[in-house]
């Protein structure tokens, strides 16, 4: 084997010219194994990064997919929430029309309680109110478009502290609080 004394250029360049072929054959045999050495480092940093990019990938993936069923859930609460508030909104569009006011009578302590709607109001009562004089107060009547149905309510401090009165109808999902007026 040749060896190679780096002392001067012209040194090299007689010493290279004088290599044997083995000589060459073993330099290129070691270029190549230092290339594969370079190659397989570069190849295995490559591998890793393209591994964590894949593994945040599959996680952006996973991710994305949540999201989406969750959209998906949302959407689904949103329609039956639309769908039993226009159940709701159906059901009042079919209450008939009954409008009740309550306005003071012809004579002192009376007072009407009036229909101004379009419908009958069928099944009216008012109940007993404690501590005040009350006669003829409804109960289960029925009161007929533009009808007056009078009732005796004696004013005094309690009847004032009141201010209205609970009435209940068939008609009605729940009872009407109308005030009560006082001259």
């Amino acid at each position: 084997m040749t060896k190679l004394v780096l002392s001067s250029p012209m040194n090299l360049c007689r010493q290279v010219g004088a290599m044997t072929p083995e000589t060459w054959s073993a330099l290129a045999a070691w270029a190549a194994v230092i290339v594969a050495i370079c190659a397989a480092v570069w190849a295995a940093a490559n591998g890793k990064r393209a591994h964590n990019e894949a593994s945040a990938a599959r996680a952006s993936g996973d991710e994305a997919q949540q999201a989406n069923l969750d959209a998906q859930r949302a959407s689904r609460d949103a329609q039956e929430q639309i769908a039993t508030s226009v159940g709701k909104l159906a059901d009042l569009h079919a209450l008939p029309d009954v409008t009740l006011s309550i306005e003071r009578g012809q004579l002192g302590n009376t007072y009407d309680l009036v229909n101004t709607g379009t419908h009958p109001a069928t099944g009216v009562k008012i109940d007993t109110i404690p501590d005040v004089h009350t006669e003829r107060l409804p109960d289960g009547v029925m009161v007929e478009p533009g009808e007056r149905y009078t009732f005796v309510l004696v004013r005094s401090p309690r009847t004032f502290q009141l201010g209205h009165l609970a009435v209940k109808c068939n008609e009605l999902p729940r009872p009407a609080l109308l005030p009560l007026p006082f001259r």
